[in-house]
Parts: C-alpha cells; structure tokens; sequence
C-alpha cells in the first residue's frame, strides 16, 4: 500500500560564504519548459530509475518507486556551497532525515540520457534505521515566459532613444526549448546561447556580424550588458535583466 510521508522541517544554517558561481554546462537538445509555480522547476530520476525527485516553488517531492511510498516537504531555499556549484536541501522530522545534493555537472543517468545536473541523496528513517544512498540526474526545466519575442526599453537605467535607430529597435528572441537566443543590437546581428536555473538567466557564446554603423558605441555597451546580466524577473509583459539585484536593462514583449 502506498504511504504518504508529510514533513514538517527546518533548515539548519551553515556557516558559509553562499556567493553562487555560475560554470557553463553542456546543453541538452531540447529543454522541458515550466509552464506554472506549481509544476516543478527541478527534476531528476534514479540512474536505475527507482526513484524521482521533484523540487516546486510549494514543495519538495521525493518518490521511492520499489517502496511506493512519498516524502512531501514545504519547499526552502537551498544552502548553497561556498567552494562548488552546489546546491544543498536538508530536511529533518522526528522520523526522516533527507540530505539533497545538485551537482552543475554533466551527468549520464538512466538508459544513457544525459542531464547537466547529478543528484545525490542521503535518506535515514528513524534513529535506528541505517542510512540509504541514491544517484541520479536531473535538470532544471525552463520558464516558459522567456519564450518570445522581447524589444529593448532601456539601458542601465536610461529610457532608450528611438530617434538613433533608422530601423529596427534593439530586441531579441529567446528559444526557451533549445536554450538559443538571436536578435538585433542597434546595427548588427547577434546569437547565441541562454543558461538558465530558477531565477538565474546568463547570456553565453554571443556571436554578432560585423557591419559598421554610427551606433557601435551603444552596441558594445548592449551586448556587454547582456553578457554580465545574471538574473532576470517578468512582470506586467515586461523582462527585467539583472546584476547584482539592479536592474540593468528592460525589454517589452513584442504582441
């Protein structure tokens, strides 16, 4: 019979530095797009597909396949390593202690699918019992919304001046499914690849044309920003890029 396990948990704080380093991962061919809050932003299998870990904004989900029997938590911010790209769930009852650990690391899980995340989780049940290891893969799934079309408002700040463009407005095209991106800088061009965790985004691998305009100035500061940019929100049809929790750039949804 298949038992539910629901916990009630807290977070047990590490000293640690938590900055987050961001590496580059090998992408995958396509990408599973998170269409809610409710479904999971994480998700990794079992190498032997025994088990399932789901990571939501309201939960987190561990499902033991061979003992039909599910670990429901209330979701946490993780505690994020201070010397690795490491991300660390811990999660304690009177009966359950559940240790999650993401890996940023190329991972090839079960029947030979390849994933940029490994998974490892230590579970123990009760103060007698002796703990149990899991490995696995998993990756993060991507924010629908950043799919489309996005036209630039402005600029550290700055509302844009469409006067200097005779043409088209900076934009760009986020492919959320093949983690590409292409679009227009003012005068030239530009592609290339998006990396992309919850609330993370990074432009990676941009690649412009060369034409020369009176604009150059104003493209080498756009791509710059692009490229330094580390976070991202979606408000009102609206993308806000980010660093360092300011606000570097705003783009419009293009109907």
């Amino acid at each position: 019979m298949k038992r539910i396990v629901i916990i009630l948990f807290f977070i047990g704080f590490l000293s640690c530095d938590t900055t987050k380093k961001l590496s580059s991962t090998q992408d995958v061919s396509e990408a599973n797009l998170l269409k809610s809050k409710e479904e999971g932003y994480f998700r990794a299998v079992g190498k032997d597909s025994s088990w399932i870990l789901e990571i939501s904004e309201q939960r987190i989900r561990f499902y033991d396949r061979q003992k039909q029997e599910d670990v429901l938590a209330i979701h946490t911010e993780p505690v994020l390593a201070a010397d690795a790209d490491v991300k660390l769930y811990l999660i304690q009852s009177v009966d359950q202690n559940l240790q999650i650990s993401i890996y940023a690391e190329t991972c090839e899980g079960y029947k030979n699918q390849k994933s940029n995340y490994k998974v490892e989780i230590k579970r123990k049940e009760g103060v007698k019992s002796n703990e149990e290891s899991f490995s696995g893969c998993g990756n993060y799934n991507i924010d629908y919304r950043l799919f489309d079309r996005w036209v630039l408002e402005s600029l550290e700040g700055k509302e844009l001046d469409k006067t200097l463009f005779r043409n088209d407005l900076p934009s760009m095209e986020i492919n959320s499914s093949t983690k590409k991106v292409n679009g227009f800088s003012g005068c030239n061009r530009f592609n290339g690849s998006i990396f992309q965790e919850r609330e993370l985004l990074r432009f990676t691998q941009l690649l412009s044309t060369k034409m020369a305009c009176e604009q150059m100035g104003f493209e080498d500061k756009f791509l710059k920003v692009l490229q330094q940019s580390t976070g991202y929100k979606i408000k009102n049809n609206r993308l806000f890029l980010t660093q360092s929790d300011q606000v570097v750039a705003v783009f419009r949804k293009i109907n």
